[in-house]
């Protein structure tokens, strides 16, 4: 069966570089391998700008017009300003579905060439837009570049990793998106529109030129019978001798294709159905936590607050926030483990909303807040370090460890991430609206004291297991 060779491809590789490369890898950095996660998330550069462009854009966009620094022609209305926060999770769907598409037969790199013109053409057309539409249109094309990395860049990252880097290449995804949250946070409020939005092609066109000159993964050359090109391609990514793990992925390749099973056939394993259901459930706790709610709207959220501080100081303090503790993440998960920094993950976004939520409240009812002016910026940056030491990357390294590269697991997972943030983004000004920030805060928590419960219940550790243990342990 597919599923089960592609485990044997991977156990096979794991207990030999667990032999192997433990030892030697301390003394000899893999730089290609590196160099490699660095330029492919350039992508992922752009993804995280474009998922923070609104924030410093719709505050722009919301001054009544005319005025200089809004090029529309007419003001905004509240239904628009959702529709051009929430386009990009319409257009990431699409993305995702096309992708997960694509890559199976033309390969995770061609896949990433093609899918990142869209994120060019967007960032000329908004900046250029004079009416709310071709803005809907220029977000919907950024979010097929965000579905597809989404989509593409774990399982990428999943393939080429060593068994003892395989956690920490699976958060740099996130990690990366942070830095292209910080530049919108940074950039896009000191600039014009257009300016702006221009400014925001580097990370785009650089991936399109640089990335050409990187290879695809070893399965895809191995699918392509280029069997020279791949042998080569592996002992570029690995530090040592990789011709016993050559052979061995070779070898459980050619089984794969002797049975010829598709990848449907995850839904017929338990291990697969159950690993399926926890890796979904995390994404969706993810995004109820509030993070695009906030990443879209946070500048919004700050100017709706009493604070003494700026709106452009507090936005620029969380995103570095943000970035910092992604990069500790990256440090930490093959040290400390997945479920531990769930735990922790959970358990500080509770807090962060609940005070969030508490600031609201006591605003709303008109009590005096200047002695606590300070706590929704110091809210959002226990949120922001709280859910980007954990929920924001390990959910997914777990779906690279928990699946073996399979199009089915990673579509669905990005298909549920981007629905969510798709709902969250769009019905989250309504929802103020109807019920207040407050409430809207302290419903999100009640969801991340559910998350912690499934945690505890339901996720197992996987931290230096091979795939054949974890799919062991999500048998019971």
């Amino acid at each position: 069966m597919v599923i089960k060779n592609s485990i044997n491809v991977f156990t096979i590789s794991e207990n030999q570089q667990s032999k192997e490369n433990k030892i030697i890898n301390r003394e000899r950095f893999n730089w290609f391998l590196y160099l490699t996660a660095f330029v492919v998330n350039l992508s992922s550069i752009a993804a995280g700008i474009s998922y923070a462009w609104s924030s410093p854009a719709i505050p722009k966009l919301k001054i009544p017009v005319p005025h200089e620094d809004n090029p529309l022609t007419k003001d905004l209305t509240l239904n628009e300003e959702s529709w051009i926060a929430s386009f990009l999770p319409v257009g990431a769907l699409f993305g995702a579905f096309t992708s997960g598409a694509l890559f199976p037969s033309i390969g995770k790199k061609k896949t990433l060439l093609i899918t990142i013109t869209p994120i060019i053409l967007s960032n000329i057309i908004v900046a250029f837009s004079t009416n709310a539409y071709i803005f809907y249109v220029g977000r919907f094309l950024a979010g097929i570049t965000v579905g597809a990395s989404t989509t593409v860049i774990p399982l990428y990252l999943c393939e080429i990793a060593e068994l003892n880097n395989r956690g920490s290449l699976g958060c740099m995804y996130s990690t990366f998106l942070s830095i292209g949250n910080l530049y919108s946070y940074v950039i896009g409020p000191c600039l014009d529109l257009t300016t702006f939005s221009l400014s925001c092609l580097w990370a785009s066109v650089g991936f399109f030129v640089i990335f050409p000159f990187f290879p695809d993964t070893v399965l895809f050359y191995l699918d392509q019978k280029n069997e020279g090109k791949a042998s080569k391609v592996l002992q570029k990514f690995r530090t040592t001798n990789s011709d016993e793990e050559f052979n061995q992925i070779q070898s459980s390749f050619v089984n794969k294709i002797e049975n010829n099973e598709n990848s449907w056939v995850i839904f017929k394993q338990k291990s697969f159905r159950k690993g399926l259901v926890i890796c979904l459930s995390l994404i969706a706790f993810q995004q109820f936590s509030g993070i695009s709610i906030i990443i879209f709207y946070m500048q919004s959220i700050f100017d709706s607050t009493d604070s003494s501080i700026s709106s452009y100081i507090s936005t620029v303090a969380v995103a570095i926030v943000q970035l910092i503790f992604c990069v500790i993440s990256v440090m930490i998960v093959d040290k400390l483990g997945r479920k531990v920094l769930l735990l922790y993950s959970a358990f500080g976004t509770v807090l962060a909303l609940i005070l969030l939520g508490a600031y609201f409240y006591f605003q709303a009812n008109e009590y005096n807040m200047d002695f606590f002016s300070l706590l929704p910026i110091g809210s959002i940056l226990l949120h922001m370090a709280a859910y980007n030491v954990g929920f924001g990357p390990v959910p997914f390294a777990i779906l690279g460890e928990i699946f073996p590269p399979t199009p089915i697991a990673s579509t669905l997972t990005a298909v549920t991430c981007l629905s969510l943030t798709f709902f969250t983004t769009k019905f989250f000004p309504s929802m103020v609206n109807l019920i207040g920030q407050h409430y809207s805060f302290w419903l999100l928590a009640i969801i991340m004291i559910i998350a912690m419960i499934f945690i505890v219940v339901f996720v197992p550790e996987t931290k230096g297991k091979s795939l054949k243990e974890i799919m062991a342990i999500l048998e019971q």
